[in-house]
């Protein structure tokens, strides 16, 4: 039996909350935001394995989901 990992970053967390998964983020940047940012990335992000990210795709980011930037950045 495969068991899911546990969200341990807080986008990854939000996504867990909001029932989503990480194609459905980037379905939703595409519809409001009007742009593209690749599964690959998304996933280096919800995982924790990617820190340095520019402003503008967190962005992009708390706009698709409709949260604040800080609500989706760890510390």
């Amino acid at each position: 039996m495969c068991m899911a990992k546990e969200a341990t970053t807080k986008l990854g967390k939000l996504l867990s909350e909001y029932n989503l998964k990480q194609i459905d983020l980037v379905y939703l940047i595409e519809m409001k935001c009007n742009t593209y940012i690749p599964p690959d990335r998304i996933s280096l992000l919800v995982s924790g394995k990617q820190r340095n990210v520019e402003l503008e795709t967190l962005r992009k980011i708390a706009r698709a989901l409709e949260v604040p930037v800080t609500d989706i950045i760890d510390e």
